[in-house]
């Protein structure tokens, strides 16, 4: 019996220690929509999680019924930020986080586009998906101009732990990289006018994929080879998708840029980048090529580890 009761004993501190609750934190995003140095919009959500991967929502925003071709309902939600938070290496958390802002756009902020479906509104998007890490009381920030209004958009994601613990606590994700920071800057010819757009990437070097996309949703009405009329949407702005990973004391980035824009006389242009550039923290580096129209664009990047 006497063996017994020390198992017993020494198991109770092993099952205590697991049963120790995760980590709560707050976490608060802000989305800004500027147009040169005047503010037009921002929008602030705050969620309480904890630090155990389990997933949270927050949504914003009336939804807007949309009556698509056919008679088909549907419901477009305008706001939302989808995220789960765990513990990471350092004193970080790794936050997995989509955050999703729309509104209806005026139609005289977007040039009219052949075949424009008729009674359906245009919808303006702020979309980011990917993986950050922050310690207690760190701020990053995500960034870049929407090429159709010339309006510049920004989300800035802060996090705050609620009770502090020495390491922190919750389930581990195995090899989460290191967060890093991306400035990028795009360079594209009208004629002989040049205009550069720039954008602030944040993530992580896990290999885990990330997207930016600012654009406007444009319904278009296209003719079938059965003689019917499919609904579609088209995408006028620019897209960016990442993943950065670790190779050796370098960070391999994988890019690819989708942009759709007008030119000075209404046209649409197009322009597809996919690219892997391989820099040092710090390093700074540029690559070039032509658009749809013939057309010379150059792409500015610069990689940096976040302390």
């Amino acid at each position: 019996m006497t063996k017994y009761a020390v198992l017993l004993l020494l198991a109770m501190p092993l099952r205590a220690a697991a049963q120790e609750p995760a980590q709560r934190v707050s976490l608060q995003v802000v989305v800004s929509r500027f147009q040169g140095d005047t503010k037009l919009s921002d929008e602030t959500q705050v969620l309480g999680l904890e630090a155990n991967g389990k997933a949270a929502t927050a949504r914003s925003g009336s939804p807007v019924p949309i009556q698509r071709p056919g008679g088909v309902l549907q419901v477009q939600q305008m706001g939302r930020v989808d995220v789960s938070v765990t513990a990471a290496a350092e004193g970080r958390f790794r936050i997995p986080i989509t955050i999703m802002n729309r509104f209806v756009s005026d139609e005289k902020q977007v040039p009219q586009i052949a075949q424009r479906a008729p009674g359906i509104p245009l919808f303006r998007n702020f979309i980011i998906a990917t993986t950050l890490q922050l310690g207690d009381g760190q701020t990053t920030r995500i960034a870049g101009i929407d090429p159709i209004t010339n309006e510049n958009w920004q989300a800035d994601v802060t996090l705050s732990v609620k009770n502090p613990q020495t390491p922190p606590t919750g389930p581990s994700t195995g090899t989460t990289g290191i967060p890093v920071k991306i400035q990028l800057g795009l360079t594209t010819a009208d004629g002989n006018r040049q205009t550069m757009a720039r954008y602030t990437l944040a993530g992580s070097s896990s290999g885990e994929s990330s997207s930016l996309k600012i654009a406007t949703e444009v319904p278009v009405s296209v003719p079938t080879a059965q003689g019917q009329t499919a609904f579609t949407l088209q995408q006028m702005g620019t897209q960016i998708d990442y993943r950065v990973s670790t190779v050796g004391d370098r960070y391999a980035l994988q890019l690819t840029i989708t942009s759709r824009t007008f030119s000075g006389t209404g046209e649409i242009k197009s322009l597809m980048v996919q690219n892997t550039q391989t820099l040092r923290d710090g390093e700074t580096t540029r690559f070039t090529g032509t658009n749809s129209a013939g057309e010379a664009y150059s792409v500015d990047v610069a990689l940096s580890v976040v302390k």
